[in-house]
């Protein structure tokens, strides 16, 4: 960074690295569509193909990650796009229904992100010529709420639409608040959204009403096959600690807010107690970011590996 002449003033300068085009291995073409088993495939023009790899074995794969890492050591974020071509409602929502409900899944957080079209891409010259069509906007808004509906208590649902520009989109989304859309179209219904954002303590008082089975702490046995050295053994770890709110200075104190009041120091003790009386474990890893260790070193934890840790 040193060498770059023209830094800004943060000190920090951005590079940009450009990979080297290469045609995808294993692919049949349609013009200049890629799709995985030639033009009867069912996945015929589908964005899931374009990067020449079957989708059943890159989703095969994904799994074998979550078993390995991400079910017992990484926090897992979920992306899912509704309203692929090829892909109707009925199939969108039993993929939904599929990744909350299957043991194999089960990510910490989600992101739903609505196929958009967008010029110059691949997907707007199937739009152009009237092989694609976007949900219409009441369609895609009872999809998100129905999707709401089904998400479980332990997952976080992050986005609900891509941060692009209206004026970018071709076709698609055509609100840019469909979250609060979905959420209106839930009220009537009479549906409930459970996931963990809709229980965050916010600024109104009901939110503020806080149970104990709502906090966001979350801790798991490590299994004898964990990749991390530092992991082996009798470990358990917690991969995240939230205590949600209304922001506070770091070294600040507000009565009326969440934050820095001692609930995430309350929560850690609770880990300590299920890792050391229910897992049998000897050892408590914690995923942290460097500017959280500081905090962990008050409560006796030491630096292993990537991991901050403390012998129970």
């Amino acid at each position: 960074m040193s060498a770059v002449s023209s830094c800004p003033g943060s000190g920090i300068a951005m590079v940009a690295v450009m990979s080297k085009p290469h045609r995808c291995p294993h692919i049949a073409t349609t013009g200049n569509i890629c799709v995985d088993r030639g033009p009867d495939s069912d996945f015929e023009y589908s964005t899931q193909s374009y990067t020449g790899y079957n989708p059943y074995i890159q989703a095969r794969g994904r799994v074998d990650q979550l078993r390995r890492l991400g079910h017992s050591v990484d926090k897992v974020v979920a992306h899912m796009m509704p309203n692929l071509p090829n892909v109707d409602m009925e199939r969108d929502m039993e993929s939904f229904r599929e990744f909350f409900e299957n043991p194999s899944f089960r990510a910490d957080g989600l992101k739903i992100y609505p196929t958009l079209v967008i010029r110059g891409t691949g997907l707007y010259e199937l739009w152009k010529t009237g092989r694609y069509k976007n949900y219409p906007p009441e369609q895609l808004v009872n999809l998100v709420a129905r999707v709401l509906s089904l998400v479980p208590p332990w997952t976080r649902v992050y986005r609900i639409q891509r941060d692009i520009p209206m004026p970018l989109v071709t076709s698609g989304v055509e609100k840019g608040n469909l979250r609060e859309l979905a959420l209106m179209r839930m009220e009537d219904l009479g549906l409930k959204c459970r996931d963990v954002r809709t229980r965050e303590a916010g600024i109104q008082d009901i939110h503020n009403q806080i149970k104990p089975e709502e906090v966001l702490l979350r801790l798991r046995k490590c299994g004898p096959n964990a990749t991390c050295p530092e992991l082996l053994g009798r470990c358990s770890i917690f991969r995240e600690l939230h205590v949600y709110g209304t922001a506070v200075p770091v070294h600040g104190r507000d009565a009326d807010k969440l934050q820095h009041q001692g609930y995430g120091t309350l929560l850690m003790e609770e880990a300590e107690r299920i890792a050391r009386k229910e897992h049998r474990s000897v050892k408590l890893a914690v995923i942290s970011g460097v500017g959280t260790r500081h905090y962990y070193r008050k409560l006796g934890y030491e630096l292993e590996g990537p991991y901050m840790t403390k012998r129970l």
